[in-house]
């Protein structure tokens, strides 16, 4: 098996476009699986179509931090400790508000926590799709969340 990997650049610069010339050029010559790794934009789909169903998996591999406000006695100790400010206090609700985009899920919070207010738990970090491009091979992408990592 032999791989091709266009990478780095400025977003823009033609990359996707460059890709997908290639892999309709190969296609006649060679068996391909088509990647498209960039999990914030992924555009391959875009260019190459899809005459097909697109098959999507989500994927978990982050925790967040979620607040019981029933069981929250307003000790403000997970303010403190949260190190990536993720944890504000709201002085409207009396209660601390966690910021999903800023929240690492350490579980510091958590462990803190006196009143077992707060509970780690797994989210949805993104998701990988299939398809059968329009060319007739297949095409693999991964999506990520707003404010996730892979």
């Amino acid at each position: 098996m032999k791989e091709v990997c266009i990478l780095s650049g400025k977003g823009g610069a033609g990359k996707s476009s460059i890709v997908a010339s290639m892999a309709v050029l190969l296609a006649d010559r060679a068996e391909i699986i088509l990647g498209d790794c960039d999990v914030d934009t992924p555009n391959l789909a875009l260019i190459m179509g899809s005459s097909g169903d697109v098959e999507c998996e989500t994927i978990r591999a982050s925790e967040k931090a979620f607040l019981m406000a029933e069981k929250c006695k307003s000790r403000k100790k997970c303010v403190r400790v949260c190190r990536f400010n993720a944890i504000k206090w709201s002085a409207k609700n009396s209660k601390p508000e966690i910021n999903e985009f800023l929240c690492e899920g350490c579980g510091a919070c958590a462990y803190i926590c006196p009143d077992r207010a707060i509970d780690i738990k797994e989210v949805d970090t993104g998701k990988i799709c299939y398809f059968k491009s329009d060319y007739g091979f297949p095409v693999v992408s991964g999506h990520l969340k707003i404010g996730e990592r892979g």
